[in-house]
């Protein structure tokens, strides 16, 4: 409850722009990921949606074309969320890949797919500030074939990045995603 209070102080009190519209958005996904883990889905589908909506509008100055990049990620946030719990298995086999926006660039992901499970997973990135998350949580992912996995703390960009480019890899592989 005092995030959800402290995040919409955030909103209340916004930079100038054009910084005003990315960090509103970056602030809405924050309180999704907070309703989220406090298991609100609604509040926190909604907060997803207005984060989606908002991204495209900005007018900074400097990396517009991210933007997109952002929207997929928090798309893939309210997909996860609707599907609840991600096992992947039954997956098509061979190498799926996929991308997803971290910290410092692309985080890219390799996933190896062999009799339907997962198999391997390698990441192609530049993060620097990770908290071990690029190999902890490909390995959690594989332990666990699936991508209900615990965070990272201090690499939240990063962990989600992660997660998101290993979703769309394995929807590439077959996995099934809600429809809209």
């Amino acid at each position: 409850e005092e995030a959800i209070k402290i995040l919409g102080q955030g909103l209340d009190h916004l930079p100038d722009p054009p910084w005003d519209v990315p960090s509103a958005a970056k602030l809405h996904e924050r309180l999704g990921d907070t309703h989220a883990s406090m298991g609100h889905l609604r509040d926190a589908t909604d907060e997803y949606a207005e984060a989606a909506r908002i991204y495209p509008t900005s007018k900074q100055p400097y990396g517009r074309g991210d933007l997109p990049k952002h929207v997929q990620r928090v798309e893939g946030k309210t997909e996860r969320l609707q599907l609840g719990r991600v096992d992947l298995v039954g997956l098509k086999d061979g190498v799926h890949r996929a991308e997803s926006i971290g910290y410092a660039g692309d985080v890219g992901v390799e996933l190896e797919v062999r009799q339907g499970r997962v198999t391997d997973l390698r990441l192609r990135h530049k993060e620097h500030i990770e908290q071990y998350s690029t190999t902890r949580i490909p390995a959690a992912i594989l332990r666990q074939q699936s991508l209900n996995v615990d965070a990272i703390t201090a690499a939240t960009v990063t962990t989600d990045a992660i997660i998101n480019a290993t979703y769309n890899a394995a929807a590439k592989a077959g996995l099934k995603r809600p429809t809209r």
